[in-house]
């Protein structure tokens, strides 16, 4: 059974280690012509894909193609629609961070959560408290004073939200 892999991405890790295809091949345990194929044609049996993969130490998935859906109507190039993150979470030798290292980030991120959202709960009590009180109160200047707490609680939430999902990735 044939599958498709992402062809550049063989290409591109085989030389980050500056291996020839034969090298590659040798170190697989593959023909050349598999090798040549999957970097050009860019599909392989199950078991030529989990090879290349051992080979190059990463994950068999993570050299799976990126395909954009056909709605999009982009079918030329589809793999220069791939996000960065995704091109980087699929290198693992380029992000190296340990579990300490993640878990560590996490904390950091929520106590900025907490930080910034409790003076910013506050604040919404206290305006909505002082507009219910007396409706002359300028209740906009004291929402545009914290746009930098909104700034940094909404930064940590995005940052903790991506942490978490490089946590929660499977280990090679």
């Amino acid at each position: 059974m044939d599958v498709r892999v992402d062809p550049d991405k063989i290409k591109a890790l085989r030389l980050e280690k500056s291996w020839s295809q034969e090298e590659l091949a040798e170190r697989s345990g593959l023909s050349l012509r598999t090798i040549q194929r999957m970097e050009v044609e860019g599909s392989a049996s199950l078991k030529s894909r989990k090879a290349i993969a051992d080979a190059l130490g990463i994950d068999p998935l993570a050299l799976d193609p990126c395909e954009i859906p056909q709605e999009w109507g982009v079918q030329d190039e589809p793999r220069k629609a791939q996000r960065w993150w995704a091109r980087l979470l699929a290198m693992p030798d380029r992000l190296k961070l340990s579990q300490k290292t993640l878990n560590l980030m996490l904390l950091i991120l929520w106590m900025g959560v907490i930080v910034s959202g409790t003076p910013l709960l506050l604040g919404l009590v206290i305006v909505t408290v002082l507009s219910m009180v007396d409706p002359g109160v300028p209740w906009l200047n004291l929402s545009i004073a914290s746009l930098p707490l909104i700034i940094l609680f909404v930064m940590c939430l995005g940052l903790l939200h991506f942490f978490k999902y490089l946590r929660d990735l499977p280990l090679d």
